[in-house]
This record gives C-alpha cells, sequence and structure tokens, in this order.
C-alpha cells in the first residue's frame, strides 16, 4: 500500500454471515402475514404503532408506540451503544410496523407541534416545514438503521396505473430513508387455498417484476430466490444464508463473524480518552509553533475547526471529532517539508 494512505486504516470488505445490520423491507395488502413472518425473526422487539398487527399473535415482546416521542425514546434506549452487548443478549431483531402511521400521523404531528403549528405547510412563514419533517425523520430513523439490530419494516402496498405494486408511503421523506438502506425490498402476497380450500401460507416476491417492485442488494439472493413460495422467517433467513454462502464460493470470498467485522470498523482513535486525545493535541501546537516560530498556524488551524476566539482548552468530550480534526490537521503540518 501507498505510504500516503497508511494512515486512512483501509479495510478490505469480506462476506458476513450474520443478521447483524440486516434491513428488510416487507411490504403488503393487509391480512398476508407480514407481522407473523417479521416477529419470528430470532428475538424479536415489535413497535406496534397505530392499528399494529399483533392480533391473534402470541409470546411477541413489543412496544406500544403512540406518539413519535415514544418511539424516539424507545429508539434512544435500545441504540444506546454503551448497551450494546447488554441490549444484544435479549434482542436481535427489531421490527417497525405501520411505518406509514410512525411517519403521516406521529412525525408529522411532533414537527408541527414543536412549531406551533396545525399543519406541515402553514410552519416558516407559510413556506412549510418539509425540511424539518425529512430532518427529523432521517436523524431518528437512521439510529435505527446503525444499530447493528437486524430491522424489519412493515408497510402497506399501494399499485401504480399498470396495476404493478409499491411500498406506500411518501416518496420524497420517508421512504427514500428506509428503501435506499434495505438489503431487500420484499412483497408479500396471499398464495390463495390448498387443494381443500384451506389457505396457504402467502409468497415473497425478492426480484422485480410485472406483479410488484422489488430487489436484493445481493444479486445472488433475488437471483436464486426470485420469489419464495410459502414465505416463513426460517425459510427467508435460510435463502439469505445461502446466498451469502454462494457469494462468497463464486467471489472467493471469506466470510467473517460479526466480532471480525466489528473489528474492521474499529477505529483506535476512538479508543483513546479523552483526556489523552486533548493533552496530544495541546503537545502539538506546541510542536508546530516551534517549527513555525509563532503560534499564528495553529490558532489557525484551531479557529478553522471551532470557530473565531474559540480555544482547544475549553473543549469537551463532546467535541472529540472537532479536536481529532484538529489533531489531524496538526500532524499534517508538521508533516510537511
Amino acid at each position: 500500500m501507498l505510504k500516503i494512505l497508511e494512515g486512512l486504516n483501509i479495510q478490505t470488505s469480506k462476506v458476513t454471515r450474520t443478521l447483524d445490520n440486516l434491513v428488510l423491507t416487507i411490504y403488503g395488502v393487509n391480512g398476508v402475514g407480514k407481522t407473523p413472518v417479521a416477529t419470528s425473526f430470532p428475538k424479536a422487539l415489535y413497535f406496534a404503532t397505530g392499528h399494529s398487527g399483533l392480533t391473534g399473535l402470541a409470546n411477541v415482546n413489543f412496544i406500544p408506540i403512540r406518539t413519535w416521542a415514544e418511539f424516539k425514546k424507545a429508539v434512544k434506549t435500545v441504540t444506546n451503544p454503551k448497551d450494546y452487548d447488554e441490549i444484544h443478549s435479549e434482542i436481535e431483531t427489531l421490527v417497525i410496523d405501520e411505518v406509514e402511521t410512525l411517519f403521516n400521523d406521529y412525525c408529522t404531528s411532533y414537527v408541527c407541534s414543536t412549531e406551533g403549528v396545525n399543519k406541515i405547510k402553514e410552519g416558516n412563514s407559510g413556506y412549510g416545514l418539509w425540511k424539518e419533517l425529512e430532518t427529523e425523520w432521517r436523524n431518528t430513523i437512521n439510529k435505527v438503521l446503525s444499530s447493528g439490530f437486524a430491522v424489519v419494516f412493515i408497510l402497506h402496498a399501494v399499485a401504480d396505473d399498470t396495476g404493478k405494486m409499491y411500498p406506500s408511503g411518501d416518496t420524497k421523506r420517508m421512504l427514500p430513508v428506509i428503501l435506499n438502506a434495505s438489503d431487500a425490498i420484499a412483497y408479500m402476497e396471499p398464495a390463495g387455498l390448498d387443494g381443500d380450500g384451506k389457505p396457504v401460507y402467502s409468497s415473497l416476491r425478492l426480484a422485480d417484476s410485472e406483479v410488484a417492485f422489488a430487489r436484493t442488494r445481493n444479486p445472488f439472493w433475488s437471483q436464486k430466490y426470485p420469489v419464495i413460495e410459502q414465505v416463513t422467517a426460517k425459510n427467508l433467513i435460510d435463502s439469505y444464508f445461502d446466498a451469502i454462502d454462494t457469494q462468497a464460493k463464486s467471489q472467493g470470498a471469506q466470510v467473517i463473524s460479526r466480532e471480525e467485522q466489528e473489528k474492521q470498523y474499529q477505529n483506535s482513535e476512538d479508543q483513546v480518552p479523552f483526556d489523552e486525545l486533548l493533552t496530544a493535541t495541546k503537545k502539538l501546537c506546541s510542536e508546530v509553533q516551534n517549527k513555525f516560530g509563532s503560534a499564528d498556524k495553529a490558532l489557525e488551524v484551531i479557529e478553522e475547526t471551532l470557530g473565531a476566539g474559540k480555544k482547544l482548552s475549553a473543549c469537551t468530550e463532546k467535541q472529540r471529532g472537532a479536536v481529532q480534526n484538529i489533531k489531524n490537521e496538526l500532524e499534517g503540518l508538521l508533516k510537511e517539508g
């Protein structure tokens, strides 16, 4: 590797055979079995929003969500990185149902209430609070997406003019946050009745078709399983792992564990106590001052990061990123010829 790139902690991606960080969007009409499949994922915690689909389902751990504030509180608790290992021992999958209600009613009402208006379009002197709504939604959902758990979003379906089915919801602000992060967008459809007139398990479409929009981030998944007949959580998960194994074999890739993957993403800088980081940065300031004969260069770096008149010594743990950036810039100055 080029010497100039050595400080960037460049890694080579590997295939991970785990449900951690898997994001699924399952959509379909009412009554096809979306919730039973999703809540049968390992150690699932169900966020019951609006008219949730728990009717007739027993032994499901769930949190009743009736306001956006309740949702934010629940998300903050279960996604706290400091408690990750402890929480992960009890929870592996987060299931968020009735996403449209969560956005259209709860998140929208929350943004309106914080701005003192009745409708989004009334805020910001009549220009609307669309940006504020998008930001509130994105910031909270991103905490779910980056939590390390498997996440299953459940949505309803809507047909376009040709009859093709798509996930229902706001296509500008709500859906992009979820769909762009999804490893699979899958349409669940009823399979009808068997020979005795009894209903059978629904099927799940993972590949795009004239019937419904669908896709998988891993192409081996949808290529090998364009449709999963009589879908259950088990055969859905089995198909995912089979796709991972197929990918690894095809690409000659190494399959690694969750622990090994986490090590790849660890940043040694984050492990340094803040007091040590601050002390090391102050020391670099002195070294830069000695090299250039004045404190001007170091002050320029500090003020470009913190703002005019701000002092490095006043920084707190919350400004770790800013201090780390100052440290990096000062090290760059010392390396200059």
